[in-house]
């Protein structure tokens, strides 16, 4: 799917992100449908999924942190943990 996230602004895609953690909230919580919407440019544009398009809502939020973070805009997570290493003696 081409969902064209290269068109918006950083500011548009930040709130494509929130729209995305909202709608996977709903989801999660038991809610049949969840909508989100996007505009871009002189339009906009409004996704309604469901249970059974599930999939769907998680490539698009793929696709979204995908171009966050090309653009740079992705959440700093906390560094992986490593192994330690222990000496006895």
């Amino acid at each position: 799917m081409d969902y064209q996230l290269h068109l918006l602004t950083d500011d548009q895609l930040r709130a494509a992100a929130a729209s995305y953690a909202e709608a996977i909230g709903k989801l999660a919580t038991g809610r049949m449908e969840a909508s989100l919407s996007v505009s871009q440019g002189a339009g906009s544009r409004s996704v309604s999924f469901t249970q059974a398009t599930k999939n769907d809502l998680l490539a698009w939020g793929a696709a979204i942190a995908a171009e966050m973070a090309l653009r740079g805009l992705a959440v700093a997570r906390r560094p992986a943990r490593r192994a330690i290493g222990i000496r006895f003696g």
